[in-house]
């Protein structure tokens, strides 16, 4: 057993505790629910392509557009998992009252 953890927390992880899908909330016991957090993406298989590396690494507007379509499918994910965590019936906590949508990350966080 470890003497000391360090955890780094980041404003964006309420939606990525969601969107990931990696746990859910069945009462009040946190459950593996996916068993890794995204997919193999179609990226990953367009950087075995020459053509794609190349634009890739040089050019800086092919980064933007890239960044910027990942951002709205990061979005999109978000609303879409949070819509089914709205949507799944969860019992109150006896300790704290919890949002829904947080009540993911408060889990994690009490079993480290």
């Amino acid at each position: 057993m470890p003497d000391h953890v360090l955890l780094e927390w980041y404003f964006t992880d309420l939606d990525d505790n969601i969107r990931s899908r990696l746990f859910v909330l069945k009462g009040d016991e946190l459950e593996r629910d996916q068993p890794t957090y995204l997919p193999v993406s179609l990226e990953q298989c367009l950087l075995e392509h020459w053509p794609y590396r190349l634009l890739a690494e040089n050019s800086m507007f092919f980064a933007w557009l890239r960044a910027a379509v990942s951002l709205r499918v990061h979005r999109w994910m978000a609303a879409e998992a949070v819509e089914a965590a709205d949507a799944r019936p969860t019992e109150a906590s006896a300790v704290v009252a919890v949002d829904p949508r947080e009540a993911p990350s408060v889990a994690l966080l009490r079993a480290l």
